[in-house]
Protein backbone atom coordinates (compact mmCIF):
# COMPACT_ATOMS: atom_id res chain seq x y z
CA UNK A 1 0.00 0.00 0.00
CA UNK A 2 2.60 2.42 0.80
CA UNK A 3 4.47 1.88 -2.51
CA UNK A 4 0.93 2.50 -4.15
CA UNK A 5 0.78 6.09 -2.56
CA UNK A 6 5.00 6.93 -2.96
CA UNK A 7 4.51 5.43 -6.36
CA UNK A 8 1.03 7.53 -7.19
CA UNK A 9 2.66 10.91 -5.37
CA UNK A 10 6.06 10.55 -7.65
CA UNK A 11 3.33 10.47 -10.21
CA UNK A 12 1.98 13.37 -9.19
CA UNK A 13 5.17 15.49 -8.63
CA UNK A 14 5.99 14.54 -12.54
CA UNK A 15 2.80 15.65 -13.83
CA UNK A 16 2.57 19.07 -12.09
CA UNK A 17 6.44 19.48 -13.32
CA UNK A 18 5.36 19.25 -16.82
CA UNK A 19 2.60 21.30 -16.81
CA UNK A 20 4.87 24.05 -15.04
CA UNK A 21 7.87 23.69 -16.95
CA UNK A 22 7.86 24.63 -20.82
CA UNK A 23 11.09 23.99 -21.08
CA UNK A 24 11.72 21.65 -24.70
CA UNK A 25 9.17 20.19 -26.88
CA UNK A 26 6.65 17.85 -25.83
CA UNK A 27 8.74 14.72 -27.34
CA UNK A 28 11.72 16.03 -24.82
CA UNK A 29 9.20 16.39 -21.70
CA UNK A 30 7.78 13.16 -22.14
CA UNK A 31 11.12 11.41 -22.69
CA UNK A 32 12.32 13.03 -19.21
CA UNK A 33 9.25 11.90 -17.55
CA UNK A 34 9.42 8.50 -18.91
CA UNK A 35 13.29 7.95 -17.98
CA UNK A 36 11.89 9.21 -14.53
CA UNK A 37 9.32 6.58 -14.24
CA UNK A 38 11.27 3.66 -15.29
CA UNK A 39 14.02 4.82 -12.70
CA UNK A 40 11.02 5.17 -9.89
CA UNK A 41 10.22 1.52 -10.96
CA UNK A 42 13.13 -0.09 -11.30
CA UNK A 43 13.97 0.86 -7.68
CA UNK A 44 10.36 -0.10 -6.61
CA UNK A 45 11.20 -3.61 -7.87
CA UNK A 46 14.70 -3.57 -6.46
CA UNK A 47 12.68 -3.24 -2.97
CA UNK A 48 10.04 -5.42 -3.81
CA UNK A 49 12.45 -8.01 -4.46
CA UNK A 50 14.28 -7.57 -0.95
CA UNK A 51 11.42 -7.56 1.18
CA UNK A 52 10.23 -10.78 -0.66
CA UNK A 53 13.80 -12.29 -0.06
CA UNK A 54 13.44 -11.56 3.79
CA UNK A 55 13.66 -13.85 5.97
CA UNK A 56 13.93 -11.82 9.26
CA UNK A 57 13.32 -8.07 10.44
CA UNK A 58 16.69 -7.27 10.07
CA UNK A 59 16.71 -7.97 6.64
CA UNK A 60 13.60 -6.20 5.93
CA UNK A 61 14.94 -3.61 7.55
CA UNK A 62 18.12 -3.27 5.50
CA UNK A 63 15.26 -2.88 2.69
CA UNK A 64 13.72 -0.03 4.14
CA UNK A 65 17.01 1.75 4.47
CA UNK A 66 18.33 0.88 0.94
CA UNK A 67 14.70 2.00 -0.49
CA UNK A 68 15.40 5.37 1.56
CA UNK A 69 19.02 5.73 0.33
CA UNK A 70 17.69 5.55 -2.91
CA UNK A 71 15.03 7.72 -2.73
CA UNK A 72 16.62 10.36 -1.02
CA UNK A 73 19.25 9.87 -3.96
CA UNK A 74 16.64 10.35 -6.59
CA UNK A 75 15.24 13.16 -4.62
CA UNK A 76 18.72 15.09 -5.27
CA UNK A 77 18.79 13.95 -8.64
CA UNK A 78 15.81 15.60 -9.34
CA UNK A 79 16.73 19.00 -7.40
CA UNK A 80 19.62 19.50 -8.96
CA UNK A 81 18.36 19.17 -12.81
CA UNK A 82 15.45 21.14 -11.77
CA UNK A 83 17.96 23.95 -10.36
CA UNK A 84 20.52 24.01 -13.30
CA UNK A 85 16.73 24.26 -15.53
CA UNK A 86 16.11 27.53 -12.90
CA UNK A 87 19.64 28.46 -14.14
CA UNK A 88 19.20 28.01 -17.71
CA UNK A 89 15.92 29.97 -17.91
CA UNK A 90 17.59 32.55 -15.40
CA UNK A 91 20.53 33.07 -18.10
CA UNK A 92 17.93 33.30 -21.13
Amino acid sequence: MKILLILTLSLASIFAYADNHEEGTFDEIKSRMITRMDKQIAHLNEAKSCITAAKEKEALKDCREKMQAARKQMKEEWKSKKEAMKSAKKAK
